[in-house]
């Protein structure tokens, strides 16, 4: 972001005249609506976006011409450090947790409210949808696997779209699909291999962009 839209903002939070054509591209851009997708200047100072391999330095800082980014892409403003307690009745696992914990209302406007606590590791419950996962993996491993907090397994009324390419099948018939971040991983019910492209909510489309190999492990470890 620009010097003189960084003055912009604190013009504004001074009381100045507000540039409306700007504030109204903060979250989309020029306001436009549909899709799980942010598009305005907010994205500029994430320095960041979220991947299954952890965190990536972006490579663009642009704003006006078309780049967009999924609601989940970005990392979280909270940071874990786990620790064990031990206690005469045993050990805990334990986690120090602070950053962007909550909001807080103040007349017209939201502020983010800076917090930590200590919070105990309990067993994590079953994933409703772990069984749309290939076998001997559930959410709370796909997740560990990657550092995405929201991956999770797609249901197959996704429609996989095939590269007009030499060496690519002419469709694949998807047995598991994977959100991690604005990726989705899809394995071919043909011969097993795993592919990755890019996800289209608006339309529920999977564009393939590379094949990645067998296993989902391996696969996850290629992005």
């Amino acid at each position: 972001m620009s010097t003189w839209r960084a003055l912009e903002i604190a013009a504004t939070a001074a009381g100045g005249q507000v540039d409306e054509d700007f504030w109204r591209s903060l979250y989309k851009w020029e306001s436009r609506s549909g899709g799980d997708y942010v598009s305005g200047w907010i994205t500029v100072p994430f320095a960041h976006t979220q991947t299954p391999a952890g965190q990536k330095p972006k490579e663009s800082f642009r704003w006006r011409r078309g780049e967009q980014y999924l609601e989940n892409a970005f990392p979280s403003h909270v940071a874990k450090v786990p620790f064990r307690w031990t206690r005469p009745d045993g050990v805990r696992e334990m986690q120090f947790v602070a950053g962007i914990l909550g909001i807080e209302r103040g007349g017209d406007y939201l502020r983010p409210r800076l917090a930590h606590a200590v919070t105990e590791l309990l067993p994590a419950e079953p994933h409703p949808s772990d069984h749309l996962l290939p076998e001997g993996w559930t959410h709370a491993r796909l997740r560990a696997a990657t550092g995405c907090p929201t991956a999770r397994a797609l249901t197959l009324d996704w429609a996989v779209l095939v590269p007009p390419q030499d060496g690519w099948p002419a469709e694949i018939a998807p047995t598991h699909a994977i959100q991690v971040a604005t990726y989705c991983y899809v394995r071919s019910a043909a011969d097993a291999t795993w592919y990755v492209g890019d996800l289209l909510q608006d339309t529920r489309e999977i564009i393939l962009l590379e094949r990645l190999g067998i296993g989902l492990a391996a696969a996850l470890r290629r992005i």
